[in-house]
C-alpha cells in the first residue's frame, strides 16, 4: 500500500505480483530469491507512508515505514 493505494499484491504460490496502481509501472520489482519488492530510480513523488501486510489463514502482519526520498 502507498498511503491508501493497493500497489501491489502477490497472490500465494505465485511467483509474480499484480500491480494494482500504475503509480510505479515497471520500476516495482519483486525479487524471487527474497520476496522483497523494489522501487527502482525512485524519485521525491515516490516518499511517503508505505504498508505491507502479510495474511495467512493462521495470523496478519502489518508493518508500515515512511520513505523520504530527498
Amino acid at each position: 500500500m502507498f498511503g491508501d493505494k493497493l500497489i501491489a499484491k502477490i497472490p500465494k504460490k505465485q511467483e509474480q505480483f499484480i500491480e494494482s496502481d500504475g503509480k510505479l509501472g515497471s520500476r516495482l520489482e519483486l525479487d524471487q530469491q527474497t520476496g522483497s519488492l523494489n522501487i527502482t530510480n525512485i524519485t521525491a513523488t515516490d516518499s511517503g507512508d508505505y504498508e505491507l501486510k502479510i495474511s495467512s489463514s493462521r495470523f496478519t502482519i502489518n508493518r508500515r515505514i515512511t520513505v523520504t526520498v530527498t
